[in-house]
């Protein structure tokens, strides 16, 4: 045996299959985004994440008796961990884009950077989907197909909404994504369920 699989084995004889409860669950809940629709599954991928941060800790938890079996508590330590870990993928589902509309937002970029050197009017600073369909070399049915995704998840705005002959005109936003907060902070949680904080530090540093 290596010792990769004698301390593998020596952790299965000492991490015991524990029951786990979340008191502050119902606080993620209430935060977890509802879109896109596969999202969802993630919330019960997190809950199981937080139960395997709790059962690794089973040794400093504490332990609750209801109806003679015993559980583990998890503390909102344990939650910081798995927000740690999970947030990133998390944001990554949400706010990832298909690469046609990946695509389509540079090609926008490039639109604006133009008609920014040329104009002076802000008003001027706008696109349509029919100069996006001229600079991908492509019709305005696909480019309307992709720019769906792009304003669902908030890159793109409508600043004028298509009337009679006259285009939708469509800006980008300054949204980024990255400093979006998707779960509920400790801070927060903590506020609700103080009686759950445990000792917090930082899973990646140690701290």
């Amino acid at each position: 045996e290596t010792g990769e699989e004698i301390t593998l084995v020596t952790l299965q004889k000492i991490i015991k299959a524990y029951p786990v409860l979340i008191p502050y669950a119902e606080g993620i809940r209430k935060k977890f985004p509802l879109k896109p629709v596969r999202v969802r599954r993630d919330y019960g991928r997190l809950l199981a994440l937080i139960e395997a941060i709790a059962i690794l800790h089973q040794y400093q938890s504490t332990k609750k008796e209801i109806d003679g079996k015993k559980y583990l508590v998890s503390t909102l330590a344990e939650y910081h961990i798995a927000k740690v870990i999970a947030e990133d993928i998390l944001r990554q589902t949400i706010f990832e884009l298909p690469p046609k509309s990946k695509r389509l937002v540079q090609l926008a970029k490039e639109i604006l950077i133009e008609k920014e050197d040329k104009s002076m009017l802000k008003d001027d600073i706008f696109f349509t989907v029919r100069e996006l369909a001229i600079s991908l070399g492509d019709d305005n049915d696909t480019v309307s197909k992709w720019i769906k995704p792009i304003i669902q998840r908030g890159y793109f705005e409508v600043k004028e909404e298509h009337r009679g002959s006259r285009a939708a005109k469509y800006v980008l936003t300054d949204k980024k994504p990255e400093s979006i907060v998707i779960l509920p902070t400790i801070e927060e949680l903590a506020k609700k369920y103080p009686d759950y904080l445990g000792e917090v530090y930082d899973p990646i540093i140690g701290e």
